[in-house]
């Protein structure tokens, strides 16, 4: 076995234990005249997990832990070689690309890499007293505790440690020695990561742009509500469900300033106007939860119409605990990012709604029960089907019917052509989008009737798989890191000048 784990092939010492029998393997090394054997066993596992380490392959670490803990082998995390400098490497992996364009997917990437680290207590480490006050510090911050819960799950002070002190670190030595060529001058790269870069920027296909204050947003939306509608006043402590003439979704048009970066300036101020579809019910109801920076969420606040992030202009903003109002849409021609909830089925329900639209355009039951038996054989049990899968569909189901040939033609009256164009319409008529309007306002009222919370909304609102959820909570979190790394900056700054 330890010649096969120094070969670093993780399928052949799956194979290997998978030939021996369990009893044998633990015997031979619970032998007491094999103890050296099993310590050079243990030492060589430990080499292997670092190797897993260093090649990001953290499937097979998990892998090898499963299969090794079956002969009382188990994980010691001061064991594994080098594995803080190997994630410091990994983490670097992750900037290199990050600097090519300052908007990449592989911010996502380097949380995950610290979430598996805490995952397997491999941050664990020597800390001295004042790192331990710092800790205990950081504690006293509950945003920042609820942000590492849900990011991390588990908080340990081994975590808490590293993205308090080492990945400022690692962010500030990559930066300061990997100057880019927009910003010759390092304080000039500085500012534009520490002020600039989140307030506008796109990550996992989804654009993100901090719009400015919550508050201030609230206000001027206040201002225009009671001018527009006088009889009806803004009564935060308004307790009444329902006023009678109270407007159920109120459209608002207002200018937004915002800072963005320029090849030839630093910064410039940029302003443009957005109509925002808005309920002023829930705004009522939340109001206390939207502008208290005490609490650890992330509510619905709008619905932008016009002017939006998204292809068709249109995009969802949110309350940040920071006090911001954040828009964030696809910038891909995607639907599923601007959509709360689209139209999906598993298999056998999409397939027995074929059926039953198929037999509406009287095609004969032998080929609608054809086409369902080729169906059921090629599709995912567990894929949930969408508008998105349409055109693949039709495909395969157009493949089918020209191999199948005369067997299908005798069946029928029509040509292919008119066949699929009935196929067509009928799984248009199935996976039809439902109309984003009508969705948002449907999002708004199951949260006025208590059904699911302002918050929740982001959870449901995704394009491949990365929620609007997940992007805030992830910026919460780099907005600590750079902070942290810009106090590093300012301690450091005269060295930093000396070697330019």
């Amino acid at each position: 076995m330890k010649e096969t784990l120094n070969t670093g092939n993780f399928k052949y010492f799956q194979l290997l234990l998978d030939d021996l029998k369990r009893e044998d393997v633990l015997y031979f090394l619970e032998f007491p005249g094999n103890l050296e054997i099993r310590e050079a066993f243990e030492i060589t596992f430990h080499e292997f997990l670092s190797k897993c380490l260093s090649e990001n392959e953290f499937e097979f670490f998990e892998d090898l832990l499963k299969i090794a803990s079956n002969f009382n082998i188990f994980l010691a995390p001061d064991k594994i070689l080098n594995r803080l400098k190997i994630l410091s490497e990994n983490i670097r992996d992750c900037l290199i690309d990050v600097s090519e364009s300052y908007q990449t997917d592989r911010l996502g990437d380097i949380i995950d890499i610290i979430r598996f680290y805490n995952k397997f207590g491999l941050l664990e480490k020597k800390v001295t007293e004042n790192d331990m006050k710092i800790i205990q510090e950081l504690k006293k911050d509950p945003l920042f505790m609820a942000n590492l819960k849900d990011l991390f799950d588990n908080v340990s002070d081994f975590l808490i440690y590293h993205v308090r002190k080492e990945l400022p670190g690692l962010l500030y030595d990559f930066f300061i020695h990997n100057p880019n060529p927009y910003f010759p001058e390092p304080h000039a790269l500085i500012h534009y990561v520490k002020e600039i870069f989140f307030n506008q920027y796109a990550i996992y296909g989804l654009s993100v742009k901090n719009l400015g204050s919550i508050k201030k947003f609230i206000e001027e939306f206040k201002d225009y509500y009671q001018k527009k509608k006088l009889e009806s006043k803004w009564n935060i402590n308004n307790k009444e469900k329902l006023l009678k003439n109270e407007e159920d979704f109120v459209e608002f048009e207002v200018e937004h300033e915002y800072r963005r970066f320029s090849m030839f300036q630093l910064e410039i101020k940029n302003s443009e106007y957005k109509c925002h579809l808005i309920s002023p019910l829930n705004l009522r109801k939340n109001y206390k939860k939207i502008i208290s920076c005490k609490n650890y969420n992330f509510l619905c606040i709008s619905m932008v119409l016009l002017g939006g992030l998204g292809p068709q202009g249109h995009g969802f903003t949110y309350s940040t605990p920071r006090g911001e109002l954040v828009e964030i849409c696809s910038d891909r021609r995607e639907n599923d990012a601007i959509i709360v909830q689209y139209k999906q089925f598993l298999k056998m329900q999409f397939l027995n709604r074929l059926r039953k639209e198929l037999m509406k355009f009287n095609m004969p039951p032998s080929v609608i029960e054809k086409i369902n038996t080729y169906l059921l054989e090629i599709l995912n049990d567990k894929e949930r089907i969408t508008i998105y899968r349409r055109g693949e569909i039709l495909k395969e189901i157009k493949n089918y019917l020209w191999e199948e040939g005369e067997a299908i033609r005798e069946e029928i009256l029509e040509e292919l052509d008119v066949l699929m164009k009935k196929i067509s319409d009928a799984i248009t008529i199935i996976l039809r989008p439902i109309n984003l309007v009508d969705q948002f306002k449907c999002r708004m009222n199951l949260i006025l009737e208590g059904k699911i919370k302002a918050e929740d909304v982001a959870k449901l609102t995704s394009l491949r798989g990365k929620s609007h959820y997940d992007v805030l909570k992830e910026r919460f979190f780099y907005q600590y890191i750079i902070e942290w790394f810009y106090q590093l900056f300012v301690s450091r700054r005269n060295d930093i000048l000396n070697t330019f």
